[in-house]
């Protein structure tokens, strides 16, 4: 049912392909939420959708630190070492759709924000045995740098991208547009972002194996979370955010296909509300500050 307790089409009627696919997750709509990176704002007033960067925007930037220099060669090698515990830190703090939490709960920052919030510093505020990594076993402490380096991308995407360019101050007509082409945005982002990940990112997610790594959320949602993400990296595996985004935004598939298409229409439609050079900026900023925030962390005093 709708909001209006209209009954409507259930979403395996209106997308049967991901039904096929995914018939577990598209009974599930707050996993598929999570896994494209939509999270829910709790400001009444605009009954907002606030949309995070996706695990692919994720997961590509993660890879980059890997194979890039910007990291020193000897935290890069050990990184590479427990590369299967750093890639799924870096997905992880969107367990809460299988565990059911609330977001700020695996998150440590709500939404929206009037200053720019520092969830890794709340986080260990909160758990300071999780600050220490010399003081847990190397898997978990790959896993606690990707685990807040998801954290800090999340915060510079809404400070940077949502918020100037698609948040409830944005110039837009109506809601319903503002949110479509921030979707479209993403799609956009994941079309570029995909390329850019080798066709060992499924097994090696797959890989990780958690043993009490967070002390809020149990093992077994960090599993279940872990292999629902490794299926879709799988090689060979087509990702389908356009389709779940499509069907987010209850528009037809086509109509993102017509925008990202067209040049033309992404430059009226989205570019002209936040540049490519804002979301290339978006990217540099997020790759450099993850290296920092790594370096921080794993240099511990």
């Amino acid at each position: 049912r709708s909001d209006g307790g209209i009954v409507t089409r259930p979403v395996t009627c209106l997308f049967p392909e991901l039904h096929r696919v995914y018939p577990e997750s598209m009974s599930n709509p707050t996993w598929i939420a999570a896994l494209f990176g939509v999270q829910f704002s709790t400001d009444q007033r605009s009954h907002d959708m606030v949309s995070m960067p996706t695990p692919i925007q994720h997961l590509s930037i993660a890879d980059a630190l890997l194979h890039e220099s910007t990291l020193p060669g000897s935290i890069r090698d050990w990184l590479l070492e427990h590369r299967a515990a750093f890639l799924f830190g870096n997905t992880a703090p969107d367990v809460q759709t299988i565990s059911g939490q609330p977001r700020e709960v695996t998150h440590f920052f709500k939404i929206p924000f009037r200053s720019t919030p520092l969830p890794h510093r709340t986080l260990f505020e909160a758990y300071p045995g999780l600050s220490r990594p010399r003081s847990i076993s190397p898997a978990h402490a790959a896993f606690m740098a990707g685990y807040i380096c998801h954290l800090w991308l999340d915060v510079i995407w809404v400070r940077d991208v949502y918020l100037p360019g698609f948040g409830p101050e944005a110039a837009w007509l109506t809601m319903h547009d503002r949110l479509l082409y921030h979707n479209i945005l993403r799609a956009w982002c994941d079309q570029h972002d995909q390329s850019k990940l080798n066709g060992n990112t499924g097994p090696s997610l797959a890989a990780a194996q958690p043993r009490d790594w967070l002390p809020f959320t149990a093992d077994r949602y960090l599993i279940q979370w872990r292999d629902q993400l490794a299926d879709q990296f799988q090689p060979g595996a087509n990702i389908r955010t356009v389709e779940v985004f499509a069907l987010r935004n209850r528009v037809p598939p086509a109509e993102f296909h017509r925008v990202l298409e067209s040049p033309q229409a992404l430059e009226d439609n989205i570019f002209a509300h936040v540049s490519q050079a804002a979301i290339a900026a978006f990217y540099q900023h997020g790759h450099d500050q993850l290296a920092e925030l790594i370096i921080e962390y794993l240099r511990e005093p």
